[in-house]
């Protein structure tokens, strides 16, 4: 699983955390190569976000938390899910083994048999609710 470095400048002065996801940010890569704003700010240099977050809760929780860009997302054309694409290994394992994320059916798309009996089943479900709730009530 691809991960993008996570950047974060620390300015002590105004008490100021702030957080770099994408390797291509413009501010990020002007405040690493600019030498007058590099004295102004600490730099440090995380795996993932989630320990950059935790470095922060442990060291700068009063500071102003400045989350400034996140990462791009990454398509990958070979794995054929698109959009879909999973977002931590857990929720990569479960398109694997049970297929994509489900979307919303399209009815007419399906065939006439299996059409009447979801609205058979949907028919015997609402009139058996109707059923209970009117006899509750009388």
């Amino acid at each position: 699983m691809l991960t993008n470095m996570v950047f974060v400048f620390i300015d002590k002065n105004e008490q100021v955390f702030i957080i770099h996801e994408d390797d291509n940010c413009n501010d990020s890569v002007e405040l690493q190569n600019n030498k007058e704003l590099s004295a102004k700010y600490e730099s440090l240099t995380f795996r993932d976000i989630q320990r950059a977050k935790f470095y922060f809760l442990t060291n700068y929780e009063n500071y102003n938390m400045i989350h400034h860009c996140y990462p791009q997302p990454r398509v990958s054309s070979s794995s054929g899910i698109g959009t879909d694409a999973p977002f931590n290994d857990y929720t990569q394992h479960q398109q694997n083994v049970l297929g994509p994320v489900g979307k919303r059916v399209n009815l007419s798309s399906m065939p006439k048999l299996l059409r009447w009996f979801y609205y058979g089943v949907i028919f015997v479900v609402i009139t058996g609710f109707l059923i209970i709730f009117f006899h509750s009530i009388f």
